[in-house]
């Protein structure tokens, strides 16, 4: 398997680069990338007077194919290094890997294990970090709706749109094997042809619909307070990116189970001070033994070390500052903090005031 990918991997880059040029010349996507400046494009630092580059982070993986077509992108790798955050696991996809055509280093979240080792073959100009978009949240967002495990409302919380791939059903199945009393908070908005409707009739097939509270399309300040009114988050897809729900449920101080099936970058943020990885199989155990050893879990004191967006900042801009000095470039200034809500944010108002008007003026690097 080793030597088939050594001979597989650099001959799919190569002919993914071809395809993609041609494709490019026939299409301009400059509308659409100007309306991601400061959002799903942000500066995270300027280039300076002495020849330093600056920094861009590009956020959402449907964002790459535009990227090239729409930038002059000679121009801008002369100024800037890019780092990318995709959206979804699986990186031998055309759109990431087009990016090996060019000599500069490009730097990619991949915080699912596989997708890092996968870049790490290729030994290309693409750079992984062991990192993912569920690493980046605000801790003061929290902090006002923290509240103790004396006084929580719902047993279990599932934060997941109404798509099939979420696998409510699993949820559905296993409450039928608890007791009754088991309270369920639900927050979804519809998603690839699924509504609430559809959960609610698939809940009723189970016969627990009367344990589950339903939240649909709520402001984002009433999901953390529902998450942190809650005892145990729960993810049950089996692949996603880097799932941003239960980073969020670990700063509420809520211990988490996801499967030890699932794909993705918050896998590897689970441990035993903040939740279990386990089988499906194991699920209604699990949940049972959670729920009886609430106390034994830490999960806020570990998401602050671990995982907010000044710590993550902090790893990124070490890794960029030594890959700087050691391609012979010069590191004088530091990049800016920014978070994901779901969108590119400035942690600090004065980063935003700053260097908001830079991210629109990003456009003179239009084809």
């Amino acid at each position: 398997l080793s030597y088939m990918r050594t001979l597989v991997e650099p001959t799919i880059t190569k002919n993914i680069a071809i395809a993609h040029h041609l494709y490019r010349i026939e299409n301009s996507s400059q509308n659409q990338i100007e309306s991601c400046l400061g959002k799903r494009i942000l500066l995270l630092k300027l280039p300076q007077e002495n020849g330093e580059k600056g920094v861009i982070c590009i956020k959402f993986s449907e964002l790459f194919k535009l990227i090239p077509r729409a930038f002059n992108m000679e121009k801008l790798l002369k100024d800037y290094r890019l780092v990318l955050e995709p959206s979804w696991s699986g990186y031998c996809d055309e759109d990431i890997l087009y990016y090996t055509k060019y000599k500069e280093e490009i730097y990619i979240l991949a915080a699912e294990q596989g997708d890092f080792e996968l870049l790490l073959r290729l030994n290309s100009n693409l750079k992984p970090l062991p990192f993912g978009p569920c690493d980046w949240v605000d801790p003061s967002l929290f902090k006002k709706y923290y509240e103790s495990s004396e006084n929580k409302t719902y047993d279990i919380l599932m934060n997941a749109h109404w798509g099939w791939w979420k696998r409510h059903h699993v949820l559905f199945k296993t409450l039928k094997g608890l007791s009754s009393d088991i309270k369920v908070a639900l927050i979804g908005f519809p998603w690839g042809g699924s509504s609430l409707e559809d959960v609610q009739a698939l809940a009723q097939y189970f016969g627990v619909e009367k344990q589950i509270t339903f939240y649909e399309k709520i402001p984002y300040e009433d999901v953390i307070k529902i998450t942190s009114m809650s005892k145990i988050g729960m993810l049950l897809s089996l692949k996603e990116g880097s799932n941003r729900a239960i980073a969020e449920c670990l700063f509420c101080n809520v211990p988490v189970i996801v499967l030890s099936e699932h794909v993705g970058g918050i896998k590897k943020n689970i441990n035993p001070v903040n939740g279990k990885l386990v089988p499906q199989a194991q699920l209604k155990d699990t949940i049972k033994e959670m729920l009886n050893n609430l106390n034994s879990y830490t999960p806020m004191e570990w998401a602050l070390k671990n995982i907010s967006c000044t710590v993550t900042t902090e790893k990124l801009n070490n890794y960029l500052k030594y890959r700087a000095i050691a391609c012979g470039e010069p590191w004088t200034k530091d990049i800016v903090v920014k978070t994901n809500s779901p969108e590119l944010k400035y942690y600090n108002e004065d980063d935003k005031n700053n260097l908001w008007k830079y991210n629109l003026e990003l456009k003179k690097y239009f084809n």
